[in-house]
């Protein structure tokens, strides 16, 4: 777990230890790949860690604080060996995504002008053994955030305010849904009447709010289908394309860049769904959807976008949150059993109200900054 009491600090690849009892020849070796979080110079090299067991992975080499160009495979015939050779391909990148990629150390096989060729230290085939390994030596899979503090709230408001009954219902079902799966899925189809008020009271405040948006600013379908398709989304500042226009309203100068990234999905019962068998339809999808996709925006807009795509995805998210929490929990006290793991999840009542609050603040300021003046 990486905590720095230094607010200022940032972290760079270099701040991750290999770990005490490593043999040489382990350090050498874990040395040649690593976390990619932090800050990244330009030339680093990375793989993203979905495609990592697929046979065409691609090695992505750090152009600018954005961008990522794609270096992908092909087989050197004459010294029988797979090599990765640079291409006109390029995809977004910045500091929210860096924790989807591994960073790789690789040698330049050959350069030019308009050409690059190079060859990890490590074959790519033989990252996923050591993954784990490194993952051993760097947890890096819970970060605690600094406790935000939470206003008291009267027990009386939670029982009384239909929106915090309704996400209090949600909280406790996604809390066991994490480790039953099947969970939410008896609840609808017992039709459970709490459950199912629950959905509805949070449906109907996600379409007040979405109303509201899509009033003032006009989200065309190309950028409603990224929202819906992407589950994750980060914006950064710049200022890189300020000649142009805003893609979403068409009018400001844009200051923002909006990052959609991460196209794993879940249905109403909350399953994970399979990702495509077929090898066509998901070359197809990745054509449509690459694995980041960015729009450039004025600082409204990526607020309107930001907004909205927070509450498309409010359960998913949600269950998140919930499954952070409780690998929390579990990685503090390894002796728990997973049912009294959930139990004190639910005991904690600091934290359930932060949830409930975060929510009822998303809602309360779409209303605010795009109510009717």
């Amino acid at each position: 777990m990486h905590k720095e009491n230094d607010p200022t600090f940032r972290r760079t690849v270099l701040d991750f230890s290999i770990g005490p009892c490593v043999s040489d020849e382990e350090k050498k070796r874990v040395s040649m790949f690593g976390p990619a979080e932090g800050i990244l110079p330009k030339g680093t090299y990375v793989i993203c860690k979905a495609d990592m067991l697929k046979e065409d992975c691609a090695v992505w080499r750090v152009d600018n604080q954005n961008l990522l160009q794609k270096f992908p495979p092909f087989r050197d015939s004459k010294a029988n060996r797979l090599v990765y050779r640079s291409s006109s391909t390029y995809s977004g990148w910045c500091e929210q995504i860096s924790s989807q990629y591994f960073r790789v150390a690789v040698k330049i096989i050959k350069q030019t002008r308009s050409e690059t060729t190079v060859e990890p230290e490590v074959p790519l085939a033989e990252l996923f053994p050591a993954s784990s390994v490194e993952w051993f030596k760097n947890p890096g899979t819970v970060f605690f955030e600094e406790e935000t503090k939470v206003e008291p709230i009267d027990d009386d408001s939670i029982l009384t305010e239909p929106r915090r009954v309704s996400l209090n219902t949600l909280v406790n079902a996604y809390l066991t849904q994490v480790f039953t799966k099947t969970h939410v899925e008896s609840l609808i189809d017992d039709k459970d009447w709490t459950y199912s008020r629950s959905i509805a009271e949070l449906e109907t405040n996600n379409k007040q709010c979405e109303g509201l948006i899509k009033k003032r600013i006009p989200v065309e379908p190309k950028h409603n289908r990224w929202i819906a398709k992407y589950t994750r989304l980060a914006i950064s500042k710049s200022s890189f394309h300020c000649f142009t226009k805003c893609q979403i309203c068409k009018r400001k100068k844009p200051r923002r860049v909006i990052h959609f990234f991460d196209k794993t999905s879940c249905n109403e019962k909350l399953l994970v769904e399979n990702l495509s068998s077929d090898i066509h339809d998901e070359n197809e999808d990745d054509e449509e959807y690459p694995i980041v996709s960015d729009a450039i925006s004025c600082g409204r807009c990526s607020m309107a976008v930001d907004f909205l795509h927070r509450m498309h995805h409010i359960k998913f998210h949600m269950l998140r949150i919930c499954e952070d929490k409780l690998e929390e929990i579990g990685t503090s006290d390894i002796d728990l059993t997973s049912d009294k793991i959930v139990e004190k999840a639910k005991a904690d009542k600091v934290w359930t109200l932060g949830v409930i609050q975060k929510y009822c603040d998303l809602w309360d300021q779409v209303r605010y900054e795009f109510r009717d003046v």
